[in-house]
């Protein structure tokens, strides 16, 4: 029996469309179709982004493949599955399919991760500035910085799980439409929380001035 022939013999579900759409309905073969689906494309998955980390220059490091993955599954899930239902078997295997899901996400978290790091340059800069004795902020300036900074940080504090999540990706210097595909929200909804938002963060700032 050769390798082929003995992979399609173990499958739980004779092709990829069947185990597609046992995988989006609901029912008893739901969460089989899942882990079969896990099982037989995760490797794939995986190799997809230790390869795409390497060419953008990056270490792929066992943690980080392994929340990328996790990542991966998570965005291919959002939505009732939309990325599963709009998979067509004509234009290529499910396996190629999510490996491409598995690079586009490492590509996006890539780009997060650098904006992360300038927000934390500009951040560690702003401070420096306060701090150096020859700053061209007097005592009072620096003294109405640190307390926004303490009120942004009590405000912070005080946001819901899903307002801060969209709060933290925002400030990476995410869209609000990648906001939406990163946490699997509609379009309309991260644009209503990032409202809320900035609404909320300009009554601090406006606060602070009068």
């Amino acid at each position: 029996m050769s390798s082929n022939v003995a992979k399609r013999a173990d499958r739980k579900f004779l092709s990829d469309s069947d185990l597609r759409r046992a995988a989006i309905r609901i029912g008893p073969n739901r969460e089989v179709a899942w882990s079969e689906m896990i099982r037989l494309y995760e490797p794939k998955v995986s190799q997809a982004i230790s390869r795409t980390l390497i060419r953008l220059g990056r270490k792929p490091q066992g943690h980080l493949i392994e929340d990328l993955v996790e990542a991966t599954w998570v965005r291919i899930a959002a939505k009732s599955c939309r990325l599963l239902r709009v998979w067509n078997p004509t234009q290529g295997a499910l396996g190629v399919f999510l490996a491409g899901i598995g690079r586009y996400q490492t590509r996006n978290s890539s780009r997060l991760w650098a904006r992360r790091k300038e927000v934390k340059l500009e951040e560690a800069e702003l401070r420096s500035l306060a701090d150096r004795p020859d700053s061209r902020l007097s005592p009072e300036e620096v003294a109405q910085l640190m307390e926004a900074e303490v009120k942004v940080q009590a405000w912070e504090a005080d946001l819901g799980l899903l307002e801060r999540r969209v709060w933290e990706i925002r400030k990476e210097g995410a869209s609000s439409r990648t906001i939406g595909l990163f946490l699997g929200r509609d379009h309309k909804t991260v644009c209503a929380i990032l409202l809320r938002l900035q609404m909320g963060l300009r009554q601090i700032l406006v606060g602070q001035e009068s």
